[in-house]
């Protein structure tokens, strides 16, 4: 189970991934192979070595060629069901592509059915999300991270006419996501890569530990850049059997609210990103039992999160620390049971191997459909040989376990 981690320097977009993909050992040829493997006989893949600044990178062009238009995203979304792609890789592709019509949707103010895309709703966009998918997937990819993403400032040309930049589809993309300007005149971060950094990016900040296996350069179009317009890609093992990241805990305590309101907050926050969410009883000032409500969420959620506690709690503040955080690979999966496959995470433990943790809610739910309880659906979880694992090629969620 490797690592990947994006150095964006200077930005990121779907032919960067491509590129750096190909450069950190996935190579040409599956990204030329691409058209076939989408169905769209019309469509080529150019992938070609480049010299930028003086470094070899290597840059992918799509040519539509005599592809169909797909300019709605039924049409995208019949393309990759109709693909020969893996099943996880389809699905991850289609919620990429997903998120691309729904924020270009909010800023239209129309719904994905009746949104018409224009920049983004055509081949070289289904190209760029499922070669990256399946890029990660056939390197054995388990975590990304990804650096903060800098964005610029200026003016974009697009089927509306003049749009500032980050284009506004951009920019509801990145909502949650650490970014920081730069005075760049041209669009650092596209649509695409951006919403493929949100949905497959783990975490934000610094490289992790690694053992470096290979190291890719990806290359941009944009000649006016003040520095090479290149994306950096690192893969490696995780160094000591885990990786490593930072998370923020946003704590208050509160002893003057409705314990129901508690259970409709947690699900809320929960929704807006977070880890995970504790409930703890504590003694307060003038003796009075509180509550104290301790959230765990990547740095990028802070402003949502804090948002959420002044909306729906009686709190007037909130304490934020910043946590050093160690994760062992995790991957979520199905494994057999008598009544059917049942969730599960495949956890590697150093010095121990490879071990089955059940996902109570899976169990629960095959549990009531059985009529049997949910520690037996447990325990035959358990015993399953870790050979049996179908791994669905996912990380297991953070909010998950221990060590959140």
């Amino acid at each position: 189970m490797k690592t990947a981690y994006l150095d964006c320097f200077s930005g990121v977009s779907g032919n960067m991934l491509l590129g750096a993909l190909a450069g950190a050992g996935w190579g040409a040829a599956p990204i030329e192979g691409l058209p076939r493997r989408l169905g769209l006989p019309g469509a080529r893949v150019e992938v070609r070595r480049r010299r930028v600044a003086g470094l070899a990178a290597w840059h992918v062009a799509v040519r539509a060629g005599d592809a169909p238009a797909l300019r709605d995203l039924e049409a995208l979304l019949g393309v990759l069901r109709a693909a020969d792609l893996p099943g996880p890789v389809q699905e991850r592709a289609a919620a990429v592509v997903e998120d691309l019509a729904r924020a270009e949707a909010e800023v239209h103010g129309c719904t994905t059915a009746e949104v018409h895309l224009h920049e983004v709703g055509t081949v070289d966009t289904l190209v760029d999300v499922a070669g990256t998918i399946l890029g990660l997937h056939e390197l054995g990819v388990a975590r990304l991270v990804a650096s903060p993403l800098p964005v610029g400032r200026g003016w974009t040309e697009g089927a509306h006419g003049r749009l500032p930049l980050p284009a506004p589809a951009t920019a509801r993309l990145l909502e949650g996501v650490p970014v920081y300007g730069v005075p760049e005149s041209f669009e650092l971060v596209t649509p695409t890569g951006a919403a493929l950094v949100r949905r497959l990016a783990d975490g934000f900040g610094d490289m992790p530990p690694l053992r470096v296996s290979g190291v890719g350069y990806g290359a941009g179009d944009h000649p006016r850049a003040s520095g090479p317009n290149l994306l950096r890609l690192w893969l490696g093992e995780p160094e000591g059997g885990w990786t490593a990241d930072r998370v923020l805990e946003i704590e208050t305590w509160i002893d003057d609210m409705n314990p129901e309101f508690y259970p409709p907050l947690v699900e809320a926050l929960l929704a807006e990103g977070a880890l995970d969410v504790s409930l703890v009883p504590v003694h307060m000032k003038k003796n009075r039992p509180g509550t104290a409500v301790t959230v765990v969420a990547p740095p990028g959620l802070e402003a949502r999160v804090c948002a959420r506690l002044f909306r729906d709690t009686t709190t007037a503040g909130v304490r934020i620390r910043e946590c050093r955080r160690r994760l062992l690979p995790r991957r979520t999966g199905r494994v057999p049971t008598p009544w059917g496959p049942v969730g599960a995470k495949l956890v590697e433990r150093p010095g121990r191997g490879a071990e089955l943790a059940p996902e109570f809610e899976a169990c629960k739910k095959v549990a009531e459909a059985a009529g049997v309880s949910v520690r037996e659906v447990a325990q035959a979880v358990a015993s399953v040989p870790v050979a049996r694992f179908a791994d669905d090629g996912e990380e297991g969620p953070d909010g998950s376990g221990a060590g959140n």
